[in-house]
């Protein structure tokens, strides 16, 4: 298992796409099924018919539910042993998984969700030999990204609330990395645009798997997902149908206004340079950074509660059980 982990508008459905793409690895679109099932029965010791069938039946209408085929699911999973572990169940439930794109022999089962940030840990516990893609974006361009997507509530259009949100999703993970680092592969979305194929032949090589050619011609092939998509998706990632633009690199610069810049230079801070996104403004700006508290707090706030409530098994199970 390998997880593809970021701050949104960062790149890693580009990246997702073009791994799926690869003859040897399958990656589901976004889901937050695992997730889902960690806190519903990673509890269970033993199975049972009753224990798969209800099973089964939250996969299939699990939140955010991935494009599984419910029949191959139901047989896979009546089909097994009453002390199987939960990992294999979810490796598993994966392979149930269609993609738009042919596969030989599938060696590596990905998954792509920017939410994992902040469940590094249970993953790690869940699957002991689990690999990590970080991936980064220049945090002014992944800012103006989020200005366009339309429906994106819970993210406010303020450079400010962006940026610093921007810093603690990878500060978050840079801290999981420093844990493990043979674990994690940071790749930066600018250098996959310039050089897409040295770059993922860099992925390839951390994965352990042979490069395949295929992965540059992922749009070749994304119409088919496309347009059976939701409108959600077309509308956040219309972009996906359309060849590897290199262009979207470092267009703050000119489409940016200079207070956001500044904003965001000072939030984002040493963080950034960490990552290789150089600040154009340096320096204390204590009247700006006391101006900027309030919407550094409601950036920090809901954030902080997640993190909190992923690291209590019960309190979220009772929370999927209500809601789901």
């Amino acid at each position: 298992m390998f997880f593809i982990i970021g701050r949104g508008r960062s790149g890693a459905t580009l990246l997702r796409t073009m791994l799926d793409a690869h003859p040897n690895i399958t990656i589901p679109s976004e889901s937050r099924f695992i997730q889902f099932l960690f806190y519903k029965y990673y509890h269970v010791k033993k199975w049972n018919q009753r224990i798969f069938l209800r099973l089964h039946k939250d996969i299939s209408q699990s939140v955010e539910p991935i494009n599984i085929d419910k029949v191959v699911l139901r047989d896979t999973l009546l089909h097994m042993k009453e002390h199987i572990d939960f990992s294999t169940i979810c490796k598993a439930s994966y392979l149930c998984v269609k993609s738009i794109y042919d596969k030989d022999q599938i060696k590596i089962i990905g998954d792509k969700n920017s939410r994992y940030a902040f469940f590094i840990k249970s993953l790690l516990h869940i699957f002991p030999d689990a690999k990590f893609i970080h991936i980064t974006r220049d945090y002014r361009d992944s800012t103006l990204s989020f200005f366009k997507v339309k429906g994106k509530k819970t993210e406010k259009k303020n450079a400010a609330f962006l940026a610093f949100r921007w810093k603690y999703y990878n500060r978050q993970i840079i801290k999981c990395k420093n844990k493990n680092p043979d674990r994690f592969f940071t790749i930066r979305y600018e250098d996959l645009i310039n050089s897409p194929e040295r770059k993922l032949g860099e992925v390839c090589h951390f994965l352990t798997v042979d490069y395949h050619a295929a992965m540059l011609d992922y749009h070749i092939t994304i119409d088919k997902y496309y347009d059976i998509s939701s409108k959600e998706f077309k509308a956040i990632h219309s972009g996906m149908r359309e060849p590897i633009d290199n262009k979207k690199s470092e267009i703050w610069k000119s489409l940016m206004k200079e207070r956001d810049i500044k904003k965001s230079d000072l939030i984002a801070g040493r963080i950034a340079e960490l990552l290789g996104y150089e600040r154009k403004y340096k320096g204390g700006h204590l009247l700006l950074r006391s101006s900027l508290l309030f919407i550094i707090i409601a950036a920090w706030f809901p954030l902080f509660m997640k993190k909190i409530f992923y690291q209590i098994p019960s309190l979220m199970r009772a929370y999927y059980d209500i809601k789901y």
